[in-house]
């Protein structure tokens, strides 16, 4: 919540579906354009912290950590949460759509 690096910080972030280590991920999901976040890869482990869009309110902050991938699984680990992001963006979007008057 510090203003002086708020917007650079979130700016910073790669875009889901659209620039930087995001780029090729969540492409045809629900989750393009609405996930910014931070990627992270060593041999057995993968992680993607970052923030989700939620419509008229605050930014979901999420950050998933996956440990022990067996070896040559990154790419099916980054699916995995590729497709926990989409389920995300469902779920904040039924949401909001439920509190419309």
């Amino acid at each position: 919540n510090q203003f002086a690096w708020k917007s650079d910080f979130i700016s910073s972030l790669a875009i889901s579906g659209k620039d930087g280590t995001l780029a090729n991920r969540m492409i045809g999901t629900n989750a393009v354009g609405l996930v910014r976040a931070k990627t992270g890869t060593l041999a057995t482990s993968s992680a993607l912290s970052g923030y989700v869009a939620n419509g008229r309110h605050k930014p979901i902050a999420f950050s998933l950590f996956m440990n022990d991938i067996p070896k040559g699984k990154i790419p099916e680990a980054r699916q995995l949460q590729d497709d926990l992001m989409s389920l995300i963006v469902r779920y904040i979007s039924n949401k909001n759509e439920a509190e419309k008057p």
